[in-house]
């Protein structure tokens, strides 16, 4: 198993359907393709994404997202096995976005928010969580 993480920038900036749009669909083709992660956005068009699965299955997946005319500056910045997963079920983390219904929404993280409550990831030494941390005390 291996883990991919890579940053984005949005063509245009993401609302919130378009942001719903989007994890309703990556929810599916991730759970019938067993890869798991974490998406964060940081509502001014930066993503940072996180992959987990089978070499090829993320190998595919990320040229699949690098040939997606809705990003711009893909970069990776992070590739490594892993013994095991971070994020055993796909999460979407939003920040800045003001409206109560977005946390709501199936596979939302409440992972930008959370400040000091993340003991649940507190013995995972994987390079995901040293830049996920990193992405989210920084903004």
């Amino acid at each position: 198993m291996v883990e991919l993480i890579y940053i984005s920038r949005a063509q245009k900036r993401f609302n919130e359907q378009q942001l719903a749009e989007l994890l309703a669909v990556s929810r599916r083709n991730n759970t019938h393709n067993k890869i798991t992660g974490l998406l964060l956005y940081d509502g001014f068009g930066s993503f940072i994404q996180v992959l987990e699965g089978t070499e090829n299955d993320v190998k595919t997946l990320f040229e699949h997202i690098k040939n997606d005319n809705r990003h711009t500056n893909i970069n990776r910045i992070g590739y490594q096995p892993i013994a095991q997963r971070s994020f055993g079920q796909w999460e979407m983390g939003f920040k800045l976005l003001s409206n109560e219904n977005v946390a709501e929404l199936e596979g939302f993280s409440q992972f930008m928010q959370a400040k000091n409550s993340y003991e649940h990831l507190s013995n995972q030494q994987n390079f995901a969580i040293k830049m996920l941390r990193y992405f989210r005390d920084n903004q």
